[in-house]
């Protein structure tokens, strides 16, 4: 996988398994740790401070994985 490939084209490699497990999976942490680190980006001008910006992030992450799982 290149780095200069979008999200989108990681994710579909990822679903499509051309790629191994550990490779996926090293993948998705990395967009979690960019997509963590936008948010704060956004976020931090704001006046939000990091831990509430931390709480708003594993709440959303939460929802995402119930849902998942519906």
């Amino acid at each position: 996988m290149s780095s200069s490939a979008s999200t989108c084209e990681r994710l579909s490699l990822m679903r499509d398994g051309s790629c191994d497990p550990r490779q996926r999976m090293s993948g998705c942490q990395k967009m979690a740790v960019t997509a963590r680190m936008k948010i704060h980006a956004v976020l931090s001008p704001a006046g939000m401070e990091p831990d509430d910006a931390d709480e708003l992030v594993c709440a959303v992450e939460a929802g995402a994985v119930a849902n998942a799982h519906c």
